[in-house]
């Protein structure tokens, strides 16, 4: 699995690009023995002021109304 950049980190990269939308990768906290099982997981973080919280809010509503997808 060396060398190949598990899907959970090209999907982060592609929301913050795309909809302006940061989250973790979970396979940053996994051993590669374990990439596969989580790599399909992200997390979100949720210690924000409630305008970033409200902003995050509208672009996860947003998302299926959104034909760049």
């Amino acid at each position: 699995m060396e060398g190949v950049e598990p899907y959970d980190y090209k999907f982060v990269k592609w929301m913050i690009k795309e909809k302006k939308l940061a989250a973790i990768p979970i396979t940053a906290f996994c051993g590669a023995e374990s990439t596969k099982q989580f790599e399909k997981y992200i997390r979100l973080c949720f210690i924000k002021n409630d305008s970033t919280l409200d902003a995050a809010e509208a672009i996860l509503k947003g998302w299926n109304k959104d034909s760049s997808v």
